[in-house]
């Protein structure tokens, strides 16, 4: 998860380089323009690894854990910035 996050967050950083380009461009050119909208991705979404490992559907059941602080803050460890949404499993 923390290889998919450190991935996530590389993308988000470019294309704050890339709205401040735009941005850039924009102000200095003769064609001025204020639509300088485009995706973006907002954060991520962590499904795990805290799931019910018997209602794993598809998934690799013996990857989920069992809920804890010690987990939880390794995993998520410079990357609070761009969790946004996490599923926590249910019994």
């Amino acid at each position: 998860m923390r290889k998919h996050m450190t991935t996530i967050k590389e993308a988000i950083e470019r294309q704050r380089l890339a709205l401040s380009e735009q941005r850039s461009a924009a102000t200095n050119s003769k064609f001025k323009t204020k639509n300088l909208k485009f995706a973006r991705i907002a954060g991520v979404h962590l499904e795990g690894p805290f799931l019910n490992p018997s209602k794993a559907g598809a998934l690799a059941g013996t990857s989920f854990r069992k809920p804890s602080e010690k987990i939880w803050k390794s995993m998520i460890e410079g990357f609070e910035d761009i969790v946004k949404i996490v599923t926590i499993r249910q019994n």
